[in-house]
């Protein structure tokens, strides 16, 4: 009897830790099945830009860069091996903030000049706005978009979906927890 116990409790535990494999697997499939649609997207929102003003030497920023400088982590253009100049950040919803409402139009007509005007005027600053709102003449330098990478995905150290405009997808805390 004693024998038949026995052989029933590594029966199930065999089949409790082949379950607990399979569904880890399971998990892993998943995550790389929706990480697959992740690689060359672009690294900023669909349908927006970010621009910096001409003088910048800053040409490009990493997706933790951009939600570091949105955070108000970084707050010196220096700290990205730029000039010595406060980062100036410019969201389209402070539109209002720097232009009365009859400098955008009654139909916001300007708002793509008003928005190359700001980024011209501001030497610190970076601007997050709708593409569409890009002057065809734009007074500034807009970053490039920049796609993201495998090493982005297994090497990122952070894992933040809604950060806003640069969701970043690291794999590594999801695995270790700091």
């Amino acid at each position: 009897m004693k024998k038949f116990f026995e052989k029933i409790v590594e029966g199930a535990l065999l089949l409790s830790g082949s379950v607990s494999s399979f569904v880890i697997l399971l998990i892993v499939v998943f995550l790389f099945k929706e990480a697959a649609g992740l690689f060359n997207s672009p690294a900023v929102e669909e349908g927006y830009v970010l621009a910096v003003n001409s003088t910048n030497p800053v040409d490009t920023l990493s997706p933790e860069e951009i939600m570091d400088i949105f955070d108000g982590e970084l707050t010196n253009w220096k700290e990205l091996k730029g000039e010595d100049e406060e980062i100036l950040l410019f969201r389209f919803s402070d539109l209002t903030s720097y232009f009365p409402k009859e400098e955008l139009g009654e139909e916001f007509e300007f708002v793509a000049d008003r928005i190359s005007e700001l980024v011209a005027r501001e030497p610190g600053i970076i601007a997050f706005f709708p593409k569409q709102y890009l002057a065809p003449i734009f007074d500034g330098k807009v970053l490039p978009e920049r796609k993201i990478k495998l090493t982005d995905f297994f090497g990122g150290t952070k894992w933040y979906l809604t950060s806003t405009p640069s969701p970043i997808f690291g794999l590594i805390p999801l695995f270790w927890e700091r």
